[in-house]
């Protein structure tokens, strides 16, 4: 009776350990895909890596794919993330704010308008859940002189 029992545990705990190794490898895999992607962090008007979206406009504009992180961090804390994917005709953009999908859509094309001491990044002829152009970031070129 005794063998049977330690038996019985011991295949429980072989059975939960397989089990429990699966979802860690799952959750790491989430993170990797998570981390590949370069991000552009703007939190109260500091820019970190400003120069990774000048990149991704430059690939849009000589027709690469391309993809990018556009992370804002609202007054409160909140983590809005804008996934821009360029895929050789559109740029999808999806957007999450603390994890939570927020809208989903596309645009042609996204252009860098620079007056006086701005430079603006937008997103133009969007259609899905926002229709239109969209300001996507706007940067005082002062800071880079």
């Amino acid at each position: 009776m005794w063998r049977f029992l330690m038996g019985i545990t011991l295949f429980i705990l072989l059975i939960s350990g397989c089990r429990s190794n699966n979802i860690d490898e799952d959750v790491n895999d989430e993170q990797n895909d998570n981390k590949s992607i370069i991000e552009v962090v703007s939190k109260h008007g500091h820019i970190q890596n400003l120069d990774a979206l000048n990149t991704f406009v430059e690939n849009v504009k000589n027709q690469l794919k391309s993809e990018i992180n556009y992370v804002r961090y609202g007054i409160e804390g909140q983590r809005g993330v804008m996934t821009l994917t360029f895929n050789s005709e559109n740029i999808n953009v999806f957007h999450e704010v603390d994890g939570n999908f927020i809208e989903e859509y596309k645009c042609k094309d996204v252009i860098v308008e620079t007056n006086d001491d701005v430079k603006k990044y937008i997103l133009i002829q969007c259609s899905g859940d926002f229709e239109g152009d969209f300001e996507l970031l706007e940067v005082s070129t002062k800071q880079f002189n």
